[in-house]
């Protein structure tokens, strides 16, 4: 009897450790993997911006919109990702903030900041790129 209380004693220590790590690994993984939802929105947003003229980019400046994507991941490849125009209602929806301005002649300045809710914690990612008019030399002259 002693010897089944002794060997209970030490699965218990040694098994609430693990358990511990396992739903911690678990938590880690959901977390990582919004950040990486996270940075694919900002990037393609950016993506999407950068493929556009500088000069047709440049009549439309300033840019600062918002706009709700809710990524759903039993949908299929094309239909997954839902954007909406301003903030949305639904909890599970990333919120990305997009900016672009030109920042000095000839140099644009694009900013996306995705925010999501995880736990009742608000999480965020920011990913921001620069872009120089084409023409442009070292010293900041039109050719």
């Amino acid at each position: 009897m002693i010897e089944i209380m002794f060997a209970t004693t030490i699965l218990v220590v040694l098994g609430l450790p693990v358990i511990g790590l396992i739903m911690t690994g678990t938590q880690e993984a959901i977390v990582s993997e919004d950040y990486m939802e996270a940075e694919v929105l900002s990037s393609r947003f950016i993506e999407e911006m950068v493929a556009v003229e500088y000069s047709e980019l440049a009549r439309t400046l300033p840019i600062d919109r918002t706009v709700s994507v809710v990524v759903d991941p039993t949908a299929a490849a094309g239909s997954a990702v839902r954007l909406t125009e301003g903030k949305s209602d639904n909890a599970s929806a990333y919120v990305s903030h997009i900016t672009a301005r030109e920042d000095a002649p000839g140099l644009m300045v694009f900013e996306v900041t995705v925010t999501w809710l995880q736990k009742r914690s608000k999480r965020s990612f920011a990913l921001m790129r620069l872009r120089a008019r084409e023409n442009l030399s070292a010293g900041g002259r039109v050719k």
